[in-house]
């Protein structure tokens, strides 16, 4: 019997030789928490990289996204696994034609200063503390927005919030915002699931309701 859960796509680039931290606290999330997600599969521009790891060790179906990174290609992919809703996870490469509405990014620090081309993963945590350091900040945190063919400008439905504090560095703050992120993160991701499977499900009450007045329209010589 099939689940009737959304079937999750995750696209994490890690790198060819680690990395995929933020994909394997979602999918332990989705496994072990019971977030009411089937994750359907894991994506990486890596053939044997880090992200291809984590999806072995989960024993969850692979795909090498190998490029170019064009409409075409991503549509084969959204072909292949037939997701409902597609997580980036520290994927670092272009998209296009992906799904606005059920495509959400999970960036590293808040939008919009510090975002666009560049500024992914350690890269933006380190212009969080040079920031910081000229007096130009006082807290960071962690970005969850839609996708949009233009690079972290989609909309924006989840911060969550650091202070900052001397003596803070990339890494220092990498564990601060992780210590307490997840556990939000689920929630929020599982209440934007929810949210789209209702408003689905409004779309197909309505479309019940207008075949059922076609139905009971009488019948014309």
């Amino acid at each position: 019997m099939s689940s009737l859960n959304p079937r999750l796509l995750i696209l994490a680039s890690g790198t060819k030789d680690g990395g995929g931290s933020g994909l394997e606290k979602i999918i332990e999330h989705a496994l072990v928490d019971n977030l009411s997600v089937d994750i359907v599969g894991i994506v990486s521009n890596h053939e044997s990289g880090g992200v291809r790891q984590i999806a072995d060790k989960y024993q969850l179906p692979f795909y090498h996204m190998v490029g170019p990174f064009d409409g075409q290609a991503y549509t084969a992919v959204l072909n292949s696994f037939k997701p409902d809703f597609i997580v980036l996870s520290g994927w670092l490469k272009k998209t296009i034609g992906l799904p606005p509405n059920v495509t959400i990014n999970i960036h590293p620090a808040l939008l919009p200063k510090f975002g666009g081309p560049g500024l992914y993963g350690h890269y933006a945590h380190e212009a969080v503390i040079a920031a910081f350091e000229c007096g130009e900040v006082t807290q960071s945190g962690v970005t969850m927005h839609f996708v949009t063919e233009v690079y972290d400008a989609g909309p924006r439905f989840f911060e969550f919030r650091v202070p900052l504090v001397k003596g803070d560095t990339a890494e220092t703050l990498y564990e601060k915002k992780n210590a307490a992120l997840l556990e939000i993160m689920r929630k929020e991701v599982e209440a934007e699931i929810e949210k789209a499977n209702l408003e689905l499900d409004e779309e197909q009450k309505e479309r019940a309701e207008e075949l059922e007045g076609e139905f009971k329209e009488p019948l014309k010589d």
